[in-house]
């Protein structure tokens, strides 16, 4: 089976390519930017997605049958406003519409927790949105309506993963772990809101593995799973650890940020859904999990 993974110089991708060659498919990598390393079982293809007909470059377009997993999202500017985010929802529906009777037979693609915006509680996959949601929950949810639409018109399998917050080794940018993690690893100051709001950190490993369950296990119908840790921890808990570990809690300093608007008191995923349809469990714990990061970046 063929597996085209756009986003793959990603986060997500990064971490997810080499394990589904592990699992024995054939790999076609789709990014923007190159690839730095060669795997084996992964061909790397650079293309521009606006271009919905580069997403398989012409050597390999033949009707072969594949899985999409479409990782690629501007997540740069998530939160920046709407027309970019709906900028990525177009591209989307777009290598969908083409891509349809030319080879697709399923589609797997992430959403996001802020796709229910300010909802607080545990989250099951029909909890209802709480306004206000960000641009990028926007988008997310769009893309979700969108392709759940698509998929049943065009009776052509949907599988929409929904992690809640995802962290790990290689983790870049300035969401909440990452960001602790680099200014406690340097020693510079690190402003935080009060950190009491309860989230649900899931490790990047855990996250492949649904994704790989996901391709192994193909729904004939759409469907949405969320993805949590079942391991709930407020922010500050978490976020002192980190501190601890590079003995920079005099560095970080709490409540100097005010929340945002679309900041719930608790979002945590009710993933029974998942365990019910791919058989997912996740294994590792926070505190395990932030660890194990911070071994990483000390190497």
């Amino acid at each position: 089976m063929l597996i085209v993974v756009t986003g793959a110089q990603g986060f997500l991708g990064r971490h997810l390519v080499p394990r589904l060659a592990e699992a024995g498919y054939r790999v076609l990598a789709v990014d923007r930017v190159a690839a730095q390393k060669d795997i084996p079982g992964v061909v790397n293809h650079v293309a521009d997605l606006a271009s919905p007909a580069a997403l398989i470059p012409p050597d390999c377009v033949g009707g072969e049958p594949f899985v999409l997993i479409h990782l690629a999202w501007n997540i740069q500017q998530r939160d920046a406003g709407y027309r970019v985010q709906a900028e990525q929802v177009a591209i989307f529906a777009a290598l969908l519409d083409y891509w349809r009777e030319k080879g697709l037979t399923h589609l797997i693609a992430p959403g996001s927790a802020q796709e229910f915006g300010a909802k607080s509680g545990v989250l099951s996959e029909e909890a209802v949105p709480e306004e206000p949601v960000s641009p990028y929950g926007w988008a997310k949810r769009s893309a979700y309506t969108m392709a759940h639409s698509w998929s049943q018109r065009n009776s052509i399998g949907l599988t929409w993963l929904r992690p809640f917050i995802i962290y790990g080794e290689g983790q870049g940018g300035d969401l909440l772990v990452p960001y602790a993690l680099r200014q406690a690893s340097s020693g510079e100051r690190a402003e935080f809101t009060d950190g009491k709001q309860i989230r649900d950190f899931v490790h990047i490993s855990d996250i492949v593995e649904a994704f790989v369950l996901a391709v192994q296990r193909r729904s004939k119908t759409p469907v949405a799973l969320n993805l949590g840790s079942r391991d709930p921890v407020s922010a500050r808990e978490l976020l002192e650890v980190i501190a601890g570990s590079f003995h920079a809690r005099d560095k970080f300093v709490f409540g100097a940020r005010a929340r945002r608007q679309t900041d719930p008191e608790m979002q945590v995923a009710d993933c029974s859904r998942a365990e019910q349809v791919l058989g997912w469990t996740p294994k590792m714990g926070w505190r395990e999990g932030i660890q194990r990061v911070c071994g990483a970046v000390k190497k």
